[in-house]
């Protein structure tokens, strides 16, 4: 397990696949099993790990990850003509551990812990319960007021999993009622979709000096273009072609 982070910075500034894969299945489990609070508790890690095909131990450090992330929202109201930016967490997650007799708090320092101070528990102490909250902005997403959600279920999980990640990226983005779509290259490569900005043109420092190159766009396009294949080849997509004139 990693070790404890003495800070508050989200405990991955990436998300893994299986993260993702668990955070959709997340929602698909608190839409069904939340209580009149809202809130949705899992009993068995153990459960939940073998549909992830893991182990309960690698699923704590999933929801670790989901807990400590946080990203930028900006939303505009035209009515009153407001700009509102801020940043939210994905989940709320809340461990609850069973101690041994004698023991409190104060009974474990960091080395005890997995986890930064967004959000921990102590290792080699069974947990009891996992109960989960999605952020706000989740919820308005699955109202409508948002961009929306991915349908979740066993089938969902077990077909993720044996996706390459750039594969998982592109299920997520092509899975909508719309029977097809068109998007360009930057766009679908930009923060928004796929985030592969850096892949393609580097790293920069703040004074704009290239600290890390880039892949390239040729490089990038073609592990795209393998990973629509991936999807082709696996049945979720009926056809797919790139137009080199229009760049999409």
């Amino acid at each position: 397990l990693p070790a404890y982070q003495g800070n508050v910075n989200p405990f991955k500034k990436v998300m893994s696949k299986n993260t993702a894969i668990m955070g959709n299945l997340l929602l698909n489990l608190w839409q069904k099993n939340k209580d009149e609070n809202g809130v949705y508790t899992i009993n068995n890690l153990t459960e939940i790990a073998r549909l992830m095909k893991t182990s309960p131990q690698e699923l704590k450090v999933y929801l670790l990850c989901l807990a400590g992330y946080q990203y930028p929202i900006t939303k505009i109201n035209k009515e009153t003509r407001t700009l509102s930016i801020y940043s939210d967490k994905l989940f709320y997650i809340k461990f609850n551990m069973r101690f041994k007799e004698g023991e409190d708090e104060d009974s474990f320092n960091n080395d005890y812990r997995t986890g930064t101070d967004y959000i921990s528990f102590i290792r080699d102490r069974f947990v009891k319960s996992v109960e989960i909250t999605p952020s706000v902005s989740l919820i308005e997403g699955l109202q409508g007021k948002g961009l929306g959600n991915v349908l979740v279920d066993d089938s969902f999980v077990a077909f993720s999993l044996g996706l390459s990640d750039l594969a998982y990226k592109l299920f997520c983005f092509s899975s909508s009622n719309r029977p097809t779509f068109k998007i360009g290259f930057k766009k679908l490569t930009s923060k928004k979709y796929l985030n592969l900005g850096k892949q393609i043109y580097g790293i920069y420092d703040d004074k704009g000096k290239r600290i890390r190159a880039g892949q390239g766009k040729r490089r990038i396009l073609e592990n795209i273009k393998r990973a629509f294949t991936e999807l082709l080849d696996k049945g979720h997509l009926k056809e797919w072609e790139y137009n080199e004139i229009k760049d999409q």
